[in-house]
């Protein structure tokens, strides 16, 4: 690796492997599945991938039961009031379309890889995950990195 000096498996040697190791390998094509502690990933994952026991809208799906080709909305969630207002509002929004607007949600979150602090919000990443899985919708977490020097907005693509 350039940017560590370590040597790590590529993506094409996780696959060769088979499995996810769970040691949050930057290249693991596994989406980190073994991995008790989902916030010390390196690259992009998902922290909760929801439940198939949900029972509100269709929305609210676990990826595995999200079919091909759906209508994904990606809402980036902070934790704070304005996230959870927003969300209050896609509810609204689709019980009073009465099927007509069909489409499941994704909350997506940065963070501080280092402190774990999700940035304006002082909130860690553990709450926000807690409340992901209180409210049963998939939550993709982005860990930052300040000393990469890569721009946010090329992280989050």
């Amino acid at each position: 690796d350039p940017t560590s000096g370590y040597n790590v498996f590529t993506e094409v040697a996780h696959k060769k492997r088979g499995k996810c190791c769970g040691s949050g390998c930057r290249h693991c094509p596994y989406n980190h599945v073994n991995l008790k502690d989902k916030t010390m990933i390196q690259q992009p994952a998902f922290l909760y991938e929801g439940t198939d026991n949900a029972n509100g809208g269709a929305f609210i799906s676990s990826l595995s039961s999200i079919p091909p080709n759906s209508h994904i909305k990606v809402l980036f969630f902070s934790g704070g009031k304005d996230s959870y207002l927003t969300i209050r509002k896609l509810v609204q929004q689709k019980l009073q379309s009465n099927g007509t607007d069909n489409f499941h949600l994704i909350l997506l979150t940065t963070y501080d890889f280092e402190t774990k602090v999700i940035a304006h919000q002082d909130v860690n990443i553990d709450t926000v995950c807690r409340q992901a899985r209180h409210l049963e919708i998939p939550l993709l977490g982005i860990p930052l990195h300040r000393s990469s020097g890569e721009e946010y907005l090329s992280r989050i693509e």
